[in-house]
């Protein structure tokens, strides 16, 4: 799995357990914020990512902040 797609699948568990947390469906965000059903699916799945505008949606729905973290390196560069 690509680096990529690890972010992705990562970001889809995190997405879902917030919803557990919330006690809401994805079914029901997709309703309140006109995003489709399907496409929330692949991305729960890890199959594909969302726009910042459609994660901005969700996460104001479910009233949460995105935060952006500027990645470090571990190590020192030589």
């Amino acid at each position: 799995m690509q680096q990529n797609d690890m972010n992705v699948f990562m970001m889809g568990n995190r997405l879902k357990d917030i919803l557990n947390r919330e006690k809401v469906t994805a079914s029901k965000v997709c309703r309140e914020t006109g995003i489709d059903r399907g496409m929330m699916s692949k991305f729960l799945n890890g199959k594909i990512n969302l726009s910042l505008k459609k994660l901005t949606l969700i996460a104001d729905y479910l009233g949460y902040d995105i935060e952006f973290v500027k990645r470090t390196h571990s190590r020192e560069r030589k």
